[in-house]
Parts: C-alpha cells; sequence; structure tokens
C-alpha cells in the first residue's frame, strides 16, 4: 500500500511548486562562469528525469519496495511535500489520511 502511495506521489504531487533559488556571487561550473541570477527549479521535474528511475513514464509502484525512500524531504528523489524549511507541516495527517481507506 504504502508502494502505490509513493508511486502515486511521485507521478502526481499535491503542489506543483516551484522552488526559489538564488545565486548571490559568480559560481563557476566546470570552467564556465555563472553570474548572479534567480531561477525557479519546479520539483515535478524529478518524476522524469531518467538518472533517478528506470522508466520514469511508467507506473510502477514495486521501484518503491524495500529502499529508503521516502516521502518526508529527506529523500530528493522523492519531495510531493516539500523539503527543508518549507515542508508541508501536514505531512502525517495526509498520509494517515490517505492510509486510512
Amino acid at each position: 500500500m504504502r508502494a502505490v502511495t509513493k508511486e502515486t506521489l511521485r507521478l502526481h504531487p499535491p503542489l506543483p511548486l516551484l522552488f526559489p533559488m538564488m545565486s548571490t556571487r559568480d559560481v563557476e561550473v566546470n570552467g564556465t562562469t555563472l553570474k548572479p541570477t534567480h531561477k525557479f527549479h519546479q520539483r515535478m521535474a524529478n518524476r522524469k528525469r531518467s538518472q533517478l528511475y528506470d522508466k520514469p513514464e511508467e507506473y510502477e509502484p514495486e521501484r518503491f519496495l524495500n529502499n529508503g525512500i521516502d516521502y518526508r524531504g529527506n529523500d530528493f528523489e522523492l519531495i510531493p511535500f516539500g523539503a527543508g524549511r518549507r515542508v508541508c507541516p501536514g505531512i502525517q495527517f495526509a498520509m494517515a489520511v490517505n492510509e486510512l481507506p
């Protein structure tokens, strides 16, 4: 049941939130200098990354059986409720209501 819930949350997160990111100084990445910018990281983009999942477009709850990936924001492969300081305060309630039926 929990694997089905995690796979459903991976494919269809509750809110397609954008994480604001900002660099405050010049940063060098692989020899390229990046200027200070504002950008938004869409967390729904993680669900389509082939680096994180084999066959990311397919519904496979088996990928969450017997692994440590959790939805509480510690594993960035699955962050349907956000992570860090902006994590949803109602995670426990939402999952209890979801698992109850």
